[in-house]
């Protein structure tokens, strides 16, 4: 079964009324539904928190899967939309009336949320900011989610306007199903897992409608235990960038509404409070109707989709693909996506300048470094530059060259050193040898065969390539961002010689004696 990527729509809504002028305020979760499900993914495995107990609103994401049973990092954006209407008949689309109410947003209509006003924290143009203030941030108590089926698109709803007896007629049961959990608290119930292979949606509102058990999902009592969410803050993406561009506990909250929880979601873990409450600023004098739909999407990391592109590939917009593409991804945006698909967290590691194409950087210990390859928790990094001068006298192996880059280099870059992983490197004994010499080495150097899919302009062997296969095309990573001549460690076409890297990016062979540049190439553990 395969565990990339699932994107939801959760809509949350509902009702209660206020006290005063008569008025609904609709919030109560009445399910999630698939926004780009693809056949053959399923949901990585989040599930949107929705409590409200009739004054205070929390709204959070939970990755509820498990690390230890092959739980997954989640990557997790939010939007709030907002609809009011004044005036006779206000209230919502169940209710029948003959009255015809004025939305407060020009062109927004109840029927059709793509509508709706989008929520963007300091937007002083939203005349919803006039009737409603928005409470961002904190964090809370909550009982983790017993639904656990990937299938299922059901927020985890704690308190409702139907209330205990389920129905919304009782005024005086209105939410009292909500309960206000606390730490060390304990609940006993079924949880409910995925049976099958597919990714069809198999719910609505609660876990195995329209699914069947044992063959759609399994039930299992579990005892779970009250957790913390993260304690979460809200900032701009103006000021993200501003910052440094750092993964982190905190929304990020783009210019288009979405709202980006700063950091891979780990298993087990609950986002900060994207909401926290809604105040009232001004109570409108005549009947009154408000509603906030909550949209999520969640992914694994570096699989959002597909981006649209016009002719030229350009895509100015950022709309119109699939997965987060399809309702938008800013420049900005894109930016952070890349930097949560990296995951660099460690200390010391300020990330920036990402984009689509192979040339990712990245900005560890004050150096930068290009990013050729991920896999798993591993990232293969080259820098951008060089770091120092030697020779390649006696070839790789034997080189002042090698000695060099995992002795003393490696102690001017504490934060790399502490992330280099022992790689296992082979490289020709020779030019035209068919025997490779392997050596164990936290910091090398690219062969011919990474950069140009060749060895002495030749087909190249597998074991030729340092990663699989030719690792980049992009002059600019071949040159460096300063385009300098510099050694590769492939032995050159004569005894004595090596291969270097011209100042246009092309490739020769030059005198080991020679002090070139160096370029370091380093796996490192993206999870120290």
């Amino acid at each position: 079964m395969k565990k990339r990527r699932i994107l939801l729509h959760l809509t949350v809504i509902g009702g209660i009324v206020m006290s005063g002028v008569m008025g609904t305020f609709a919030w109560q979760s009445i399910g999630q539904k698939a926004k780009n499900e693809i056949k053959g993914f399923i949901n990585p495995g989040a599930r949107l928190h929705d409590d409200y107990d009739g004054s205070n609103k929390d709204v959070y994401v939970e990755n509820f899967t498990d690390a230890a049973t092959q739980g997954t990092n989640v990557i997790v954006r939010v939007r709030l939309k907002e609809y009011m209407e004044i005036g006779d008949g206000a209230g919502p689309m169940a209710k029948k009336s003959a009255g015809t109410p004025t939305p407060v947003v020009k062109g927004s209509q109840k029927a059709d949320k793509s509508t709706w006003k989008v929520f963007v924290p300091g937007d002083s143009t939203n005349p919803l900011r006039k009737y409603w203030d928005l409470k961002l941030g904190g964090k809370t108590v909550y009982m983790p989610t017993f639904n656990k089926n990937k299938d299922s698109l059901a927020a985890d709803i704690n308190g409702t306007l139907a209330g205990n007896d389920k129905s919304v007629e009782s005024n005086e049961d209105k939410y009292s199903d909500y309960v206000n959990y606390e730490l060390g608290q304990q609940k006993t119930a079924n949880a409910y897992y995925d049976a099958d292979d597919n990714s069809d949606d198999e719910d609505r509102t609660k876990p195995g409608n329209g699914g069947a058990l044992t063959t759609n999902y399994t039930e299992v009592e579990e005892t779970h235990h009250t957790k913390e969410t993260i304690d979460g803050t809200v900032i701009s993406m103006e000021q993200w960038i501003a910052d440094g561009c750092l993964p982190g506990n905190y929304w990020i909250y783009d210019k288009d509404g979405w709202a980006y929880w700063g950091s891979p979601l780990k298993p087990g873990e609950a986002t900060g409070l994207l909401l926290d409450k809604v105040t009232v600023n001004n109570r409108a004098s005549q009947e009154w109707y408000y509603a906030i739909d909550v949209e999520g999407e969640f992914a694994t990391a570096g699989d959002f989709g597909v981006a649209a592109e016009n002719a030229d590939g350009s895509n100015p917009s950022g709309k119109g693909g699939t997965g987060f593409y399809e309702d938008g991804v800013t420049p900005e945006a894109q930016k952070l996506l890349n930097i949560l698909s990296l995951n660099l967290s460690a200390t010391g590691v300020k990330v920036y300048n990402t984009e689509m194409d192979a040339s990712h950087t990245v900005t560890i210990d004050q150096k930068e470094w290009f990013v050729l390859a991920k896999e798993g928790s591993r990232a293969l990094i080259y820098s951008a530059a060089p770091v120092s001068t030697s020779t390649m006298t006696g070839g790789w192996e034997q080189s002042a060259a090698r000695t060099y880059l995992n002795g003393a280099f490696l102690d001017t870059v504490p934060t790399i050193k502490e992330m280099a992983l022992n790689t296992s490197i082979k490289t020709r004994s020779s030019t035209n040898a068919e025997e490779w010499v392997a050596t164990q080495d936290k910091a090398f150097l690219l062969s011919e065969a990474d950069l140009y899919g060749t060895h002495n302009n030749k087909t190249a062997d597998p074991k030729d390539y340092t990663y699989k296969s030719r690792l980049t095309t992009d002059t600019t990573i071949i040159a460096g961002k300063v385009p300098s001549e510099h050694w590769l460690r492939s032995p050159g076409t004569s005894p004595n010689y090596g291969e270097y890297v011209g100042v246009s990016g092309a490739h020769a062979s030059y005198g080991d004696g020679w002090a070139g540049n160096l370029r370091p190439a380093i796996w490192i553990d993206l999870t120290k």
